[in-house]
């Protein structure tokens, strides 16, 4: 990449100070992109585990015994198996 392209890269990332109105380049910090990434993995897998657990526990069950909410049933596994199976 020539130094014109990564020139233009750059100033394409602009935000405007609101009290003079004046355009600057947004510098993103490193420590601040790995904290977001990171607490947003962290949200997924704990909201998206036991989620699946359940959807996983409704679809393997058999048609008669599938009388349980998805919620009723997470309340079921959490009594009869704890919150180490979640």
């Amino acid at each position: 990449m020539d130094s014109l392209s990564s020139q233009n890269m750059h100033d394409s990332i602009e935000q405007t100070d609101n009290t003079t109105g004046i355009q600057r380049p947004v510098s993103f910090q490193v420590k601040e992109e790995v904290l977001g990434g990171f607490a947003a993995g962290v949200v997924g897998t704990l909201l998206g585990f036991p989620l699946d657990l359940v959807k996983t526990r409704m679809q393997t069950r058999s048609a008669s015994s599938n009388k349980h909410s998805p919620l009723s049933l997470l309340r079921h596994i959490l009594k009869t198996e704890g919150l180490s199976s979640i």
